[in-house]
């Protein structure tokens, strides 16, 4: 099961206790600190085994709930672990969430975030597998881009250089010269 690391101050207003109550209800387990050191916590755990860190600890969250001042205001930090690639949008929709349920003063609204890989349908031919793998490699269509740049670049400044070779070659500017031409 998923470890989330939580800390927050209530001040009365119970969205600490909801924010509890949403994760458990997902079916997380709470770590609640009393202090606030969650970076701290984490990266004592990490110093601990590598294991652990990876696999138990993706997500963190600090709720500071100021409503005693004037006008009441809720910060939120999500921290999430790098390794896996969904906690960081699993982090966005818990923290979306608690916001949604503290700005609407309802503890049973919520955002439902549905995140999962999109599955293809249908077989791929052989052209398509081909380019499948070469669209792989984001440099290679700029480089190749590039590279055809410069071919079609050395062409046209060839192309513009003949004139100048051809002249160069017959002596027809001395020629001109020496009659007194015009240019």
């Amino acid at each position: 099961p998923q470890t989330i690391v939580v800390y927050g101050n209530d001040n009365g207003y119970n969205q600490f206790s909801q924010l509890k109550t949403y994760l458990i209800n997902q079916g997380a387990t709470i770590n609640e600190l009393s202090t606030d050191n969650i970076t701290n916590y984490v990266t004592a755990k990490y110093l601990e085994t590598e294991t652990i860190f990876v696999n138990t600890y993706k997500l963190s969250f600090a709720l500071y709930d100021n409503s005693t001042s004037s006008p009441r205001s809720l910060k939120l930090n999500a921290y999430f672990s790098s390794v896996n690639y969904h906690t960081m949008s699993v982090g966005l929709g818990v923290s979306s969430t608690q916001l949604f349920q503290y700005y609407s003063n309802s503890s049973s609204k919520s955002i439902i975030t549905t995140n999962h890989p999109i599955i293809t349908t249908g077989t791929l031919t052989g052209a398509a597998l081909l380019f499948e793998v070469i669209y792989c490699f984001d440099t290679l269509p700029l480089s190749l881009f590039n590279f055809m740049n410069s071919i079609i670049a050395s062409l046209f400044i060839s192309v513009l250089m003949l004139v100048f070779v051809k002249e160069r070659i017959t002596h027809s500017k001395d020629l001109q010269l020496l009659s007194n031409l015009s240019k």
